[in-house]
């Protein structure tokens, strides 16, 4: 049983809670997913041959990504590792970066999971938190 983690470090802003490595200025952004298909390719041998059970998106924010970019990411994935056909794959998003069209696409390409950073319900602790959506729009 093996994993992937595919950090994606990428934010509109950075909270003030956050002690992982992200980064606001997106202008390197679309550069990302090729570099990242490029990695993994180096990579492919490193799990000698192992079934892969879970691919995580964590960040920074990963639903910064397009659908596409998920999509090639993913692609380069099964081309150089054995993914299970019934992999966990987790993206974590933030509630402000959902719709229905993309919420859509992420399931047309294999996203079977979802971690939602609502962190709290309540808007003046997420002001304070330096968040992006409010209570409302988590829900």
């Amino acid at each position: 049983m093996a994993g992937i983690y595919i950090h994606v470090p990428f934010c509109k802003t950075r909270c003030a809670y956050c002690d992982f490595f992200t980064q606001t200025d997106t202008a390197e952004k679309s550069l990302y997913p090729e570099a990242l298909g490029q990695e993994i390719e180096l990579r492919c041998d490193y799990l000698n041959g192992e079934i892969i059970d879970s691919i995580y998106f964590g960040g920074g924010t990963p639903s910064q990504l397009s659908a596409d970019e998920i999509h090639f990411i993913l692609e380069k994935i099964s081309g150089n590792f054995t993914v299970n056909p019934g992999a966990e794959i987790t993206l974590e998003a933030n509630p402000d970066d959902l719709d229905k069209p993309y919420l859509e696409l992420l399931l047309s390409i294999g996203i079977n999971r979802l971690s939602i950073g609502i962190q709290s319900f309540n808007d003046n602790l997420l002001h304070f938190l330096n968040r992006r959506h409010s209570a409302q729009k988590a829900v």
